[in-house]
């Protein structure tokens, strides 16, 4: 499902940069990623997403060389194969959370929203706690709330690929709980692979496999 190999990665006028020499994760396969803060966690989910784009090495999704293809067909490619969970929601605060969770299918190659989408809708909604939320402005919600609306949007289009960056990191260890089960569901359902970064030593026990970006690293640099 993805395939990292040789990434090297660097923001301009600064001095982080980022090396991976090789990561892998399997189709359906779950993986929380960990490592302390300004490692490089979300730089490499973006990375794999097309978001960033290496200065070497090569990011493949399905095998489809993503850093390959060109800014339009890696955002059509990610609309059609990924599902976003951002580490800072990423919401439209003109857009209800019903319009914001079908963003994604309005955006890809499938255009119109059918009532297949919005059966899909109400059945996240349901299962987040969001069904009475769903006309309402990102503006009027908690940050948890915010967080869940981020998670639907993120499995509505049924994705082959779930990129999450600390989707429990604004819930209770009750929510966290239900979050991290409704995602990994849905990914056994999709048979989707899962990359999730998380802080929460206690969710590590619910992933197949835990990768330390902090090891990954130092393989690169050795």
């Amino acid at each position: 499902m993805i395939s990292c190999q040789d990434l090297k990665f660097s923001y301009p006028g600064e001095s982080f940069d980022l090396r991976v020499k090789s990561l892998a994760v399997e189709k359906g396969e779950s993986v929380a990623l960990v490592g302390p803060s300004g490692c490089g966690k979300t730089t490499l989910l973006n990375l794999i997403a097309g978001i960033l784009l290496p200065g070497e090495g090569s990011v493949e999704v399905e095998d489809v060389r993503v850093n390959g293809m060109n800014l339009t067909q890696r955002q059509a490619f990610r609309l059609g194969n990924m599902g976003m969970v951002p580490q800072n929601f990423e919401l439209l605060d003109y857009l209800t959370v019903a319009e914001n969770i079908l963003t994604p299918i309005r955006l890809s190659g499938r255009g119109i929203v059918q009532s297949e989408h919005r059966e899909r809708l109400a059945e996240l909604a349901g299962r987040t706690g969001m069904s009475d939320l769903l006309q309402k402005f990102p503006t009027g919600l908690s940050q948890g709330e915010r967080q869940r609306t981020a998670l639907c949007r993120g499995l509505v289009g049924n994705p082959a690929l779930i990129l999450a960056d600390e989707p429990t990191g604004n819930l209770d260890p009750g929510n966290q709980d239900r979050i991290v089960s409704l995602l990994l569901e849905e990914a056994r359902r999709l048979e989707a692979s899962v990359l999730m970064i998380t802080h929460e030593p206690g969710l590590l026990g619910r992933f197949d496999r835990v990768v330390d970006l902090v090891e990954l690293r130092k393989g690169a640099d050795s």
